[in-house]
């Protein structure tokens, strides 16, 4: 689940690389123009939503889960309550993380074995909800600073936060399903994207552009790269993809938190810090069609672009193990897996419990990642 943040924007548009920056700060940034956000653009044949449907009461959680102080008070914890710089964790913490991770691994895959043209997103909602608290788990997003439901469904036009309701998904939707869970005392956070029925090539085009943001901002993390980097990296394949990324909602550290530091953000920003071994974060870049401008809808939640281009959001973990990164397994759109050859135990599980879901009925995976933080590490 992404937070909303305001970025302080860096450009640089030297390729040249002449001020002595590493080379992943180098960038060719485009100019913006105001009558940009009214172009209208030939995004491609799909509904676009411009309402949110009828909201069903939150389900409840039964008193064996163990639930985070938000699932009562409503509020995430205070700035005194949070690391004051990103976190190392030790090696107890690590194993904690794995193992919520997996856990939201599993109720991804049992949404990517039932999703489907037909299917409502409350009946998503529902699935994520009884998934998790059979696994003692409780479902990060609800009551966190009074969001009504235990997932988030994004559809088309809906750039994150999309609460869920009673509109049917449509052949030829893409949804974006963001699941986090909480467990003995740790969060585990996910983002997938599923193309459901007959998609155009527009939004295949988009998702696999979104896809490839997520893996090489990846593939770059490790020990001493600045944090900052992962924006320009994101903001330099975007480019090269056509599509555009919403700078307004950032990946963040995780843990015994929810949302804590550092800010990751997808867009050309000068964030300070580098990563150490032993950090956890997210990255998960919004990714649109259009501008990339954004307007909350009246329920405080629901972000749908202001062009209606459609969005896509990934989220992945890879694990740095001295600068060789393991990633985890993912299924691309037309079923076929692309799979590391060097997978750890963990990264293996995950990948069987996704192989054995990746065949679900009228609707074909957009990309599913079985995990959700970065994890750098030499120990993991």
């Amino acid at each position: 689940m992404t937070i909303t943040k305001s970025p302080s924007y860096k450009t640089n548009n030297n390729n040249n690389n002449s001020n002595g920056r590493p080379s992943y700060f180098s960038t060719t940034s485009h100019p913006f123009r105001v009558w940009d956000i009214f172009k209208r653009v030939n995004f491609g044949t799909y509904n676009v939503l411009s309402n949110v449907g009828n909201v069903s009461p939150s389900l409840p959680v039964p008193s064996t889960v163990c639930c985070p102080p938000h699932a009562t008070t409503g509020q995430p914890p205070s700035p005194a309550d949070l690391p004051p710089s990103p976190e190392v964790k030790e090696e107890r913490q690590i194993e904690a993380m794995r193992n919520v991770c997996l856990l939201a691994a599993q109720i991804q895959a049992l949404v990517a074995r039932n999703i489907k043209v037909g299917m409502t997103t409350d009946e998503i909602d529902v699935l994520v909800h009884e998934a998790a608290v059979d696994r003692r788990c409780y479902p990060s997003p609800l009551n966190y600073m009074g969001f009504p439901k235990s997932v988030c469904t994004s559809v088309n036009n809906v750039a994150c936060h999309g609460i869920p309701d009673d509109r049917p998904l449509l052949d030829g939707d893409i949804v974006s399903v963001d699941v986090t869970v909480y467990y003995e005392g740790y969060h585990g956070d996910c983002c997938v994207t599923y193309m459901l029925g007959d998609v155009d090539t527009a939004g295949q085009h988009l998702v696999q552009a979104a896809l490839r943001c997520r893996d090489e901002a990846i593939a770059m993390c490790g020990p001493g790269v600045p944090f900052a980097a992962i924006g320009f990296k994101v903001e330099e394949v975007a480019e090269e993809e056509g599509v555009s990324v919403v700078p307004c909602f950032s990946g963040h550290g995780i843990g015994e938190y929810f949302h804590g530091p550092p800010d990751i953000y997808h867009c050309y920003n000068d964030y300070p810090g580098t990563m150490e071994e032993g950090m956890t974060f997210t990255i998960e870049p919004v990714i649109s069609q259009g501008r990339g401008e954004v307007v909350i809808l009246e329920d405080g939640w629901t972000a749908m672009t202001l062009d209606n281009g459609r969005a896509a959001q990934f989220e992945h973990t890879s694990i740095d193990q001295s600068r060789k990164k393991e990633k985890y397994g993912k299924i691309r759109p037309k079923g076929q897996i692309g799979l590391p050859t060097n997978f750890i135990d963990f990264a293996r599980l995950c990948s069987e419990v996704i192989m054995k879901t990746h065949h679900i009925g009228t609707s074909s995976l957009a990309g599913i990642l079985t995990t959700f933080v970065i994890t750098v590490s030499g120990r993991w």
